[in-house]
């Protein structure tokens, strides 16, 4: 009798780490999502411009210039993630925004403006996440109404972009965005080509 009870406290005991052994090393379902996002980044870089002397009330000035690669990009869009496990993703994101910078003082404003396109694969691996694609910047537009009264357009312009991300919770991704663009802005028979690549830190929620 006492060795039978030996044998069966043996086996309560052996039992449940076997099956908890079992249950962790269970392999993870891969999952498919489909969902939306929205962002922001702040940006800097690309070849200057113009550079204007700004009148502020109260008689203040100071000089400040407009970047190509500059300076407020806000966006929203989709993106598929197939999940192979806790630990590792993949999929893509199409995003489309508006990108704007922008001087204001007492007698107008001076702004280059532009709304981009983007298709960015994307591999997620242990919450950072690493993604290069392509952009195309549209209706690009620079306009001063406040020194020399005049427009300017250059052609569409495509290039490459990169980020690279943090996940929290899985919802925010903060991190870097890096574009390789140049803009080709014609007028009066002549035509300039200017580097509008940029860095920039960004802040998406995935819904």
């Amino acid at each position: 009798m006492k060795n039978a009870l030996t044998s069966a406290l043996l086996l309560a005991t052996l039992v449940p780490c076997a099956f908890a052994d079992n249950v962790n090393t269970a392999p993870t379902t891969p999952t498919n999502h489909f969902s939306g996002l929205i962002g922001g980044a702040f940006t800097f870089g690309g070849d200057e411009l113009a550079e204007y002397e700004v009148e502020y009330e109260g008689g203040d000035s100071s000089d400040e210039n407009i970047r190509a690669g500059e300076q407020f990009y806000l966006y929203g869009g989709a993106y598929f993630r197939h999940s192979e496990s806790a630990d590792l993703a993949y999929g893509a994101q199409f995003n489309v925004g508006w990108f704007n910078n922008s001087i204001s003082g007492d007698n107008g404003d001076v702004t280059l403006t532009r709304y981009p396109f983007e298709l960015i694969p994307f591999i997620e691996f242990h919450k950072f996440r690493f993604g290069i694609g392509l952009t195309q910047h549209t209706s690009i537009e620079f306009e001063d109404d406040a020194v020399y009264e005049f427009t300017v357009e250059a052609d569409d312009a495509s290039g490459t972009v990169i980020l690279v991300e943090y996940l929290f919770a899985d919802h925010l991704a903060l991190g870097l965005r890096m574009v390789d663009i140049d803009y080709e802005f014609s007028g009066d028979g002549a035509s300039v080509t200017v580097d509008a690549g940029h860095t920039g830190i960004s802040a998406a929620w995935l819904f």
